[in-house]
């Protein structure tokens, strides 16, 4: 029993596998060996190969091992002595951390990043964004401060969850989610009459509750693409709401409206990063 314990070889192969054999022969491209018996014998003239490229090492009966191939970082070493690559803890250690610009944005003169962490259950992820607006004045992306007098938007601030169904782990992964977004502005009040008009500066702000629903998909191992729509509303108050009312109400022809709510929409087509 010693004498055949002492005849064996050790094979460990990338995939995490290992295989007791009796190895008769190393080629150039490939390992040929003998299977063993209960026992522990080789089997006679029983011949098996394997290509060296699926090897990691071999560790032959007189103690002496020889490598073949480097384990990539995330392979670990069992209690066993088994050395495995562990595929899934790639896929945790990616796409957890993304960093995008909405490209879109850039259109109305925003410069818009969005941060969005993945949980570890790659279905739910958490993220902040911030914009700021390089524009003199409103424009019609955003007509509800445009409207006012000399409306200029200042920056965005936000948080948003986004929701994925089937995971993010797939290369095209849709999403709905909800987002509350802060918008900070500069307008004038008119506090003169309609013969002697005086503007007096004033600030403003719109806190909106938005529905999103997306996509991701990535193009290559850290780049990613995000199209996303959404729609919800934020609520008047104060000034804003009373000047806001006034503008609306100095072209509707008639018909006095009194609005507290009003609606929000945000488009993204974000170009990101993930680390």
């Amino acid at each position: 029993m010693s004498l055949t314990a002492l005849a064996q070889d050790k094979l460990y192969l990338l995939d995490g596998t290992k295989k007791t054999v009796k190895v008769l022969e190393v080629g150039l491209d490939a390992l040929i060996y003998s299977e063993l018996s209960e026992s522990g014998a080789p089997f006679l003239n029983s011949k098996e190969s394997i290509r060296l490229s699926e090897l990691l090492l071999v560790e032959y009966k007189n103690g002496s091992i020889e490598i073949f191939n480097r384990p990539e970082k995330n392979s670990v070493s069992t209690s066993q002595g088994l050395v495995s690559h562990s595929k899934k803890a790639s896929e945790q250690s990616a796409n957890s951390n993304f960093i995008s610009l909405n490209t879109i944005a850039l259109c109305n003169a925003d410069i818009a990043g969005f941060y969005e962490y993945i949980l570890p259950s790659k279905k739910v992820g958490l993220g902040v964004m911030a914009a700021y607006n390089f524009n003199l004045y409103a424009t019609n992306p955003n007509l509800f401060i445009a409207i006012l007098n000399n409306g200029k938007k200042k920056y965005d601030v936000g948080g948003y969850i986004n929701f994925y169904a089937g995971g993010i782990r797939k290369r095209t992964s849709f999403f709905f989610g909800l987002m509350i977004k802060y918008t900070s502005f500069n307008y004038s009040i008119n506090t003169g009459t309609s013969t002697n008009i005086v503007y007096k500066p004033a600030t403003g702000s719109q806190l909106a509750t938005i529905f999103t629903l997306g996509f991701h998909t990535q193009l290559s191992k850290n780049l990613f693409f995000k199209p996303f729509v959404g729609i919800g509303v934020f609520a008047l108050k104060g000034d804003y709401k009373t000047q806001l009312n006034e503008n609306l109400n100095s072209n509707s022809q008639g018909n006095t409206y009194d609005y507290s709510f009003l609606p929000k929409a945000y488009i993204g087509l974000n170009i990101g990063y993930n680390l």
